[in-house]
């Protein structure tokens, strides 16, 4: 009987350590099977958080996501604003989204090392999301080519009165957004659609940041941009409300084909009125 208790102390230590290797393997593996569906091959492996990183909250992770359509309209509004620079700026803007294009093929292919991947990982796992989460991340590239396809179109077919207004429409949504996804999180309110997450008091903030910046920018030359950007807004605030996709292009889009086709539109009915 004294014999027994050994033996079983003996092998219920060796079943416990191979229940605590598979339990490491298990977890290992899991971790592979996640870093391999990003796209990242078999290094990701070396691919490993900061020690001792902390996940953000998702409070905290909206307003540092949010930070960045500050720091990009705080980056174009003073050049439009100081001549409109568009020709400039589109070029800026174009450079800018080929680099950030080869920064994601870094990231992915490990073309220079799993190191540099390495490094690129731990920095963008800090501000991505779930939509990032799986394949390539989007979410900053749409923010920047949301906010430059007004430039370029402005660039291409230029408007002699409005034409700094409708170059500034991607700018304009970003902070509208921006407020939006703030005052969404931290006051809340009723849901605009029941399956949505975006609420009632994000798209009165998104109507509102984007008027009140317009207006300090002076912006609007006539009260005709004035009526038009306020039903644009209107609009755009509805449409960002609804959607919960990545809306950092599909947002600003919306924002320029709605102005451009109601000024347009008001235009060519005020000549018509006129010459009636």
């Amino acid at each position: 009987g004294r014999n027994s208790n050994p033996h079983r102390k003996g092998s219920t230590s060796r079943h416990g350590g191979q229940g605590e290797k598979e339990k490491e393997s298990h977890h290992l593996q899991s971790d592979l099977d996640k870093e391999r569906d990003r796209g990242l091959g078999d290094r990701s492996n070396e691919l490993r958080a900061p020690q001792g990183y902390m996940p953000p909250t998702k409070s905290a992770l909206i307003v540092v996501r949010k930070l960045y359509h500050f720091l990009l309209t705080w980056l174009l509004f003073p050049v439009l604003m100081l001549g409109g620079q568009l020709d400039f700026l589109s070029v800026a803007c174009v450079g800018a989204l080929v680099l950030f294009c080869l920064v994601e093929y870094v990231r992915l292919s490990g073309i220079f090392g799993a190191s540099v991947s390495k490094q690129i990982n731990q920095f963008v796992d800090l501000f991505i999301d779930e939509r990032d989460r799986a394949g390539v991340i989007v979410t900053h590239t749409y923010l920047l080519l949301g906010t430059a396809l007004p430039i370029f179109l402005e660039t291409l077919a230029p408007s002699t009165k409005t034409g700094l207004l409708r170059a500034s429409l991607g700018l304009l949504t970003n902070i509208g957004d921006a407020f939006a996804s703030l005052f969404g999180v931290f006051v809340g309110g009723p849901l605009v659609v029941p399956w949505g997450s975006k609420t009632w008091t994000g798209v009165f903030a998104f109507i509102l940041s984007s008027a009140v910046c317009a207006y300090s920018l002076e912006l609007c030359p006539d009260p005709l941009s004035i009526f038009v950007l306020i039903v644009t807004l209107i609009l755009t605030s509805l449409f960002e409300g609804a959607t919960s996709d990545i809306d950092n292009l599909s947002v600003p889009i919306f924002a320029t084909v709605t102005y451009r086709t109601l000024e347009d539109a008001l235009a060519e009915l005020i000549l018509f009125a006129q010459a009636a």
